[in-house]
Parts: structure tokens; C-alpha cells; sequence
């Protein structure tokens, strides 16, 4: 059995040494050694930030994406949750070169709240809408932020990440299930 150092990553030698122990005849104990050249590659190590990856920070806060979508120009869209005085549903654009789209929000996460005493907004899922516009489907618990009992929620928005005042109740672009 091969039993690296810890931590151990790279070319090795590994060695067997087989025996049969004086079973196979006469002349006594017969052994033959190998040598096997072997890359051991590291796994589970911790995470790196590479070339073609994004990673942005919201008011410093614990931000996720939990859905994502591409447009048909390579933009990609993600929804999820962004930590702003209070967890809101979290949506941003990013352009073809990997870089928050500045035509979409003003260029950072936008953090929509559907209007809680500090509840909790999020988004699961996001989709694109007509043309342009985005739809993020997720949770709120803006009926009941002591007891976190959550409703569903749908935001819309348009093509520059601005809220869709013809969809939802009182020109919000906000639907909330009760």
C-alpha cells in the first residue's frame, strides 16, 4: 500500500518487493523488487481563483448565487441572495469579459427588499423575460419577519436591472403570496 507524506503532491517512486516466501521450489526464498514511477495529484485542497472566474463582494456580507442565466449576447445573469443591512435578493450582470456589467444597476449587485422590518428576502431560480427582461423567483418573509414563516416570491425586472413597475401589485415589480 502506497502512503504519501501529507500534503504530498508530485512525481514519486513507488516500490514492490514480492516474496514467495520458499513456496515455489527449492533454492529457498525467491524475491523480486520493481520500481513504478507514480504522479500523486492533489485533491480536496482549497479552492483558487482562476483565470475565467468571478468573485465579488457586496458591502462586505455573505452574498450567494443560487441560479444563473445566460443571455443570448454571453452575458450572464445571477440571483441569489446579498447581505445589505439585512439579507435581500441579490441579482447582477456580468459582461463578456467577466466584469459586472456597468448598463445593469449601475454596474454592481443590486439588492432588491420587498419591504420587511428586517426580513429576509432571497432568490432560487432566475429567468429571462421577453427580450431583456429578468424574473427571480424566491422567498420572503416579509409577513412574518419575527417567526421567519416565508412566502413566495417573484421580482421582475428590466433589461438595466431596474425593477418592472408594470408587473406586480402598486407598480412594485414585487409579487408576494400570502
Amino acid at each position: 500500500m502506497y502512503r504519501p507524506d501529507a500534503d504530498y503532491n508530485g512525481p514519486d517512486t513507488l516500490e514492490m518487493v514480492s516474496s514467495d516466501e520458499g513456496q515455489t521450489g527449492t533454492g529457498g526464498t525467491l524475491t523480486d523488487t520493481d520500481f513504478i514511477d507514480i504522479t500523486v495529484n492533489a485533491i480536496n485542497d482549497a479552492p483558487v481563483l482562476v483565470t475565467g472566474s468571478f468573485l465579488h463582494d457586496y458591502l462586505g456580507g455573505p452574498d450567494l448565487a443560487s441560479g444563473l442565466v445566460i443571455q443570448g449576447d454571453g452575458r450572464i445573469v445571477a440571483a441569489g441572495l446579498a447581505f445589505s443591512a439585512d439579507p435581500d435578493v441579490g441579482l447582477l450582470r456580468i459582461d463578456t469579459s467577466g466584469a459586472l456589467d456597468p448598463t445593469f444597476g449601475g454596474g454592481t449587485i443590486i439588492a432588491t427588499d420587498t419591504g420587511g422590518l428586517g426580513g429576509f428576502e432571497t432568490a432560487f431560480a432566475v429567468a429571462l423575460h421577453d427580450v431583456d427582461g429578468i424574473v427571480v423567483a424566491g422567498a420572503t418573509d416579509v409577513n412574518d419577519p419575527v417567526n421567519f414563516t416565508e412566502d413566495f416570491l417573484l421580482v421582475r425586472y428590466k433589461a438595466d436591472g431596474t425593477l418592472d413597475t408594470a408587473f406586480g401589485s402598486s407598480g412594485s415589480g414585487i409579487v408576494i403570496t400570502i
